[in-house]
Order: structure tokens, then sequence, then C-alpha cells
């Protein structure tokens, strides 16, 4: 008797829990979106790196080829490569277009004059090279010919230059917490290229495992564990100096703490690129399976082919797979946007292939699209039509 009684109140305490867990996944979904697990590393470093750069203007001379200033120009940070602080880069005959070009930043590491009160209305540039144009004049890039239109036109715009070389998506994200937040922008323009699914440092995007099957309250629970996880243990100690006088940090502790950090980044950097060399290795096999399985004409045979050799660059984005990927990226965009008051753009750049082909691929595009259109019109994401099993692609 004692037995089948404790038997009986295990089933009734198992079947309470369950119908617990039943009500909290339907008050979930009544209540909540689904869960985005972006996870974003602030960087430790922030302020003392920019009053360590505060202290003297660093003159850069390059005599041919940017790429030789890279070193020197680029700061690495526990959340990505940005552009030095209070750096003036003068570059003679740059092999583009053979013109004297020189790029200064300010005290945020971007692009353009030193940044004053706030005025008029700001906009924010982020994204890559493209978006920074070292190969241009500061007067001829697009983001400063556009504050000068805006300003013909009786606009009262101020135009930022946040962007970097090689920057991703989600280090444009990173960037647009590190500092881009609280420059307090009334835009925010996001350049994306077709490369910026690849990884970088700062941001990490945690998904759910399969066997969760798509439960929200799991979701959250894995979202909330995924935030607390531990970062690499550095001594962040030697990058603060504990004084106002930035004259009286000590040269050896800064450049051990910076051997720490490159040494800590080299462990990251060989993790992070394993496993996304194994993550685009298999959505390239299966866009290949997909490839084999359709008819393709001439062009489109030409076309998909470029497409596979510049897989592991822009010709991932053919994949649905990488917009999955990025999908909780371009979702906290959007959150942070909603959060702090400012109008979200994104503007994607073709690439060569698809404007000179006389079919239109526009893959790419369309996902971007669908995504833009999915986060202005269903607020609380019921649905979205960029589902991972989506596979048609032209």
């Amino acid at each position: 008797m004692g037995i089948r009684s404790s038997l009986a109140n295990i089933g009734v305490l198992l079947a309470s829990c369950a119908a617990s867990l039943i009500v909290a996944e339907i008050a979930i979904r009544v209540v909540l979106p689904p869960p985005q697990t972006v996870v974003v590393e602030p960087a430790p470093d922030l302020s003392a790196r920019q009053a360590f750069e505060q202290n003297a203007r660093a003159v850069i001379r390059l005599n041919e080829k940017e790429e030789k200033g890279k070193r020197v120009f680029f700061v690495m940070t526990p959340t990505g490569r940005r552009l030095r602080a209070n750096a003036h880069v003068t570059i003679r005959n740059h092999w583009q277009t053979g013109e004297r070009i020189e790029i200064a930043t300010n005290n945020l590491g971007y692009r353009g004059p030193p940044l004053g009160p706030k005025q008029g209305e700001r906009l924010l540039f982020l994204g890559d090279s493209i978006t920074l144009a070292a190969y241009q004049r500061e007067e001829n890039t697009f983001v400063r010919r556009i504050e000068r239109l805006a300003h013909r036109d009786g606009h009262d715009w101020e135009t930022l230059n946040g962007a970097g070389a090689g920057t991703s998506l989600k280090n444009s994200l990173s960037i647009l917490m590190e500092t881009g937040l609280s420059t307090e922008p009334d835009a925010v323009v996001l350049g994306f290229y077709l490369n910026d699914f690849l990884d970088s440092y700062g941001v990490y995007v945690e998904q759910p495992p399969e066997w969760l099957g798509g439960s929200r309250l799991a979701g959250y629970v894995y979202k909330a564990l995924a935030l607390r996880r531990a970062e690499p243990e550095i001594d962040y100690a030697a990058f603060h100096p504990g004084t106002d006088d930035i004259n009286d940090l000590d040269p050896a502790k800064i450049k051990s703490a910076q051997q720490a950090y490159f040494d800590t980044l080299k462990v990251i950097k060989a993790d992070m690129y394993y496993a996304e060399h194994h993550r685009v290795s298999a959505w390239q096999e299966d866009f290949f399976a997909q490839l084999q399985r359709r008819p393709l004409d001439g062009e489109q045979r030409r076309f998909y082919q470029q497409v596979l050799d510049h897989f592991r660059d822009w010709g991932g984005t053919w994949s649905p797979h990488a917009w999955t990927y990025m999908q909780p990226v371009f979702e906290e965009f959007r959150k942070l946007a909603e959060t702090h008051g400012f109008k979200l753009f994104i503007v994607c750049y073709p690439v060569r292939p698809q404007v000179e082909a006389s079919a239109r691929f526009d893959y790419p595009q369309r996902r971007l699209e669908e995504i833009a259109t999915a986060s202005r019109g269903d607020r609380h994401g019921a649905r979205y039509p960029f589902s991972r099993h989506a596979t048609h692609f032209y």
C-alpha cells in the first residue's frame, strides 16, 4: 500500500510539473517574442585604451599600400579590431587611386573630425572597408558627401563614420554597443556586404540545440545560461592607470597586457574559425547538393560556379543557413533601435558578378528584405519567412 501511495504521489507530482511547464510555455508564447540568443561581450579595456591613445596624436606615413599600416593603424581588442583613436594616417600614392590620402580618427576611433556636443541630427554609419573608404579623401567619402548634400538642402545633419576594414555584421553590432550608442544617433545606417556573415570577435550567436524542440520556455532558459558564460581570465588591471595622469602608465605592463590579449585572441580565433570552417563547409555541401538537383542554364551555371568559388567570402549568403545564422543579430539591431529611439537603415552592397549578370541573382537581397519586412510587420515574431529550412535560392 505504501509503495502504491508513493508511486501515486510521484505520478501526481510529475503530472503537476508537466502541466506547469505547458502553462508556462503557452504563457510565454502569448506574451513574449521568440528568444534571441545574441551574446555581446563589451570591451573591458575601452576607457584605458581611449585614455592611452588620447595622450598624443599618432602620425603614420605610408609610402605605398595601405595594407602596410594596418599593424599600427588598427588595434586588436577582445571585441574585435578597431581603428586607433586620435590617429592620423598619410598614404602617398595610394595603390588604387594614386592619390595622397589622409585618414584622421577622433577620440572614438571613428574616421572624421572630433565629436562635439550634439546639435542637429546625427547619422551613424557602420560597416566595413566600403563605408570606411580608406581609398578616398575624407571629403570624397560617401559618408561626408551625404552630410554636405544634406546641408545644401537645409538639413542639419552630422554624419559619423564608425566603419572599419574587415568588419563583420556581428562586429558592427559590437561597435554600436561599445561606442555608437554613446553618440546618441538619430539614425544608424548599416552598410552590409555579402561576406559579413563571417564571424568576428565580440559578438557570438548561440543557437539552441535541436533537442529543445522549438520550446520558447527552454529557449529563454538557454539564453539566460548563455549570457552567463564566463569570459576568458585575463589580467586587465595593467591597462587601467589608476591615475588621471596618462604619463604614469607603465609601458612594460601595457606591453605585457597587450601580449595577454593577443595570446587569448589566438585561442579564441582558433576555436572560432575551427567551428566556422565546419559550419560553412556544411552549408557549402548543402548548397552544392541543391544545385545538382536543379536544371541550370548556361548563365545560371556560370554564376553559381562563382558562388561556390567564393563561398567562404560573399558566396555564403546564397545559403539559407547563413541567414538563419545572421537573423538574431539583425533582430538585436532592431531591438536597440526601438530601445534607444533611432531609425535603422540597412544598405546592402551587391557583388560584381551580380551587377554584371544579365539575369537577376538577388537571393541575398531578397532574404534581407524579408528580415526587414518581418521585423516591421510582426513585432512579436509570430512567424519568420526566412526559416532555416527555406532552400529556394533563384
